[in-house]
């Protein structure tokens, strides 16, 4: 699996969208980092000291040194009871398996489950902030629970904020943009 660096061009027809870096790690509960023209910066990977299944998706804020979390983590990892051993977003295994903002503040995200109606590719405003199962993210079929609670049973803070949802039928391998 390639790797872009800065200055590859994601697309060769009329320029790159609002996307100024993109590297994918994969591996794991898959991975990655994806860096918005306005230097927002969405981090995937797995939560750190635990084997459970679930993928962690973090964004934080512009700015230089030390950055701060933009809300609380995308729930992929979450569980649908505080301190419950049901996964909202899969059973056994799945994974990011591509990040891309395709505006300043937009993020795709690649998302491949065996909860097969979850599997497709997600779209989020890391500039507007929901809590999971609120009024501004009601449980949907892309959105599963309500609240969402982290490994340890508590329950997921405002985070950004789901947009939409295009489910897939096969493995969402990676995510391309054309303005």
């Amino acid at each position: 699996m390639g790797v872009l660096q800065r200055g590859d061009r994601a697309d060769d027809a009329g320029g790159s969208p609002d996307s100024s870096d993109f590297t994918y790690g994969g591996g794991g509960s898959g991975g990655g980092i994806a860096v918005s023209s306005t230097g927002y910066v969405a981090v995937g990977g797995v939560v750190a000291g635990n084997s459970a299944q679930g993928p962690l998706v973090q964004v934080y804020g512009p700015g230089s040194g030390t950055r701060a979390l933009q809300g609380a983590s995308i729930p992929f990892y979450g569980t649908t009871t505080s301190g419950g051993a049901t996964m909202a977003y899969c059973t056994v295994t799945c994974f990011i398996t591509s990040l891309r903002f395709i505006t300043s503040h937009k993020l795709l995200i690649g998302f491949q489950t065996d909860k097969t109606a979850l599997q497709g590719f997600y779209l989020y405003d890391v500039t507007s902030l929901n809590t999971p199962g609120s009024p501004g993210q009601p449980v949907t079929a892309s959105q599963p629970c309500n609240p969402c609670y982290d490994l340890n049973g508590n329950a997921f803070g405002a985070g950004p904020a789901q947009l939409g949802f295009f489910h897939t039928t096969n493995h969402p391998l990676g995510a391309a943009f054309h303005p």
